[in-house]
């Protein structure tokens, strides 16, 4: 039960924190000339981002088998986003940008989890 109510605060913490990037980003493609078609690149960064930090946060607090907790940490984040953006857009489907996605967020959560339990 404890490892659920950890996972739960830095999932709560990283989410917040892709909100929050994603906002940024906004404003930055709002009020400069970068190109908009930068979008999709600058948001999986910031992804990308936010499970990293949310990751070696978890496994800092863990401090054991960091690769399995940043792994189901990435894939959590992952499964969460897919299921809200299906639900608001009215359909699921699946493309190589969603596997990519998905990679992306298993690759990110292991080396988080990899640093946040060495540091």
């Amino acid at each position: 039960m404890d490892m659920l109510k950890e996972y739960t605060k830095f999932m709560a913490i990283s989410i917040l924190l892709g909100i929050i990037i994603t906002c940024l980003i906004g404003v930055l493609l709002a009020y400069t000339n970068i190109s908009d078609n930068m979008m999709g690149t600058l948001i999986f960064v910031g992804t990308a981002i936010s499970i990293f930090i949310g990751s070696t946060m978890l496994n800092r607090k863990i401090k054991k088998r960091g690769y399995l907790y940043g792994l189901i940490f990435g894939l959590i984040f992952f499964i969460l986003i897919y299921t809200f953006s299906a639900l608001a857009f009215s359909s699921f489907f699946m493309n190589t940008t969603v596997l990519v996605y998905l990679l992306m967020a298993a690759v990110t959560g292991i080396i988080g989890g990899i640093i946040g339990v060495n540091i």
